[in-house]
């Protein structure tokens, strides 16, 4: 299986996602990859820190505070580098996977 393109925490920032993009990401990996509320905020507030993602408070669709984050030039820089460090590494992964051996006589 070839990954197309890594979904997980630059995707938030990406879409803007709030609270829901933990089942948008379950949803577009037909539930193979599954993020806790948890690790996904403390890993947003860390590249918030490193000045990838922007972070701005609104208003969600139920009229409640929430904060939603979106790249930064920066974080689109990254988001790049390591989407093709993912593409390199899933090919090489691969690799042995599709290897035939020659038949034997």
């Amino acid at each position: 299986m070839r990954i197309q393109r890594p979904i997980g925490l630059f995707t938030c920032a990406r879409r803007g996602w709030r609270k829901r993009s933990i089942a948008t990401v379950a949803a577009a990996t037909d539930d193979h990859l599954l993020i806790e509320e948890g690790p996904l905020y403390t890993a947003l507030h860390r590249l918030e820190k490193k000045g990838w993602v922007a972070g701005e408070w609104g208003l969600s669709e139920n009229n409640r505070r929430a904060k939603s984050y979106t790249l930064s030039p920066s974080g689109r820089r990254q988001l790049r580098a390591e989407v093709t460090a993912w593409e390199r590494y899933a090919e090489v992964v691969s690799r042995p996977l599709a290897f035939t051996a020659p038949a034997t006589a």
